[in-house]
């Protein structure tokens, strides 16, 4: 709804349009995204509980999507993370704080999971195959904000030990979601 009182055009998800799912989620950008429910309750916490609350069965079946306060960019995202269909992206470093927070707040376990495993693997093969870059070399300021916010304390040890011993350009972060003080 608008000042006006009349309803903005919604925008559907590319990635999740309504024929992708039963269950709508309105972005905070307005795009809505369209997901199977039996899913969001599967893999969520969040949801899991709020379809099994007594007298939900009325409101959560209804038209109306359900309003979250994360954009869609975040939301895709996740939803992406949680349905096994899609081939799970990669790390990308300008949004992995926003997912694992948005996974924190819907009660997603397997992006948590995801994350740690996605990082100490890659710490492994590129052990394994000898080459200089991997994340948590790369960007161990992330991981260990990541690890501290998140309470990822395996990957945390690791990040730690590298930033002790590394040249001070790692301790300054591009990342908007991280400041020098955390």
């Amino acid at each position: 709804m608008d000042e006006k009182g009349t309803s903005a055009p919604i925008t559907h998800s590319t990635i999740f349009p309504p024929s992708y799912g039963d269950f709508a989620l309105q972005c905070s950008d307005g795009i809505v995204c369209h997901f199977p429910r039996y899913l969001l309750g599967y893999l969520s916490g969040f949801f899991k509980d709020m379809f099994e609350l007594p007298n939900s069965n009325e409101s959560v079946q209804s038209m109306e999507p359900l309003l979250l306060t994360e954009p869609s960019k975040t939301i895709e995202l996740l939803l992406q993370h949680m349905d096994p269909k899609i081939v799970t992206p990669g790390i990308d470093q300008d949004t992995i704080v926003d997912l694992l927070e948005a996974a924190r707040k819907y009660q997603v376990p397997n992006v948590m999971t995801w994350f740690q495993e996605e990082v100490l693997f890659t710490k492994a093969h590129v052990l394994s195959q000898n080459r200089d870059l991997f994340l948590l070399v790369e960007n161990p300021l992330l991981i260990f904000y990541c690890a501290l916010r998140f309470d990822l304390p395996n990957l945390g040890r690791p990040a730690l030990k590298i930033l002790a011993h590394c040249h001070m350009a790692l301790l300054e972060s591009s990342n908007p979601a991280i400041e020098l003080r955390h």
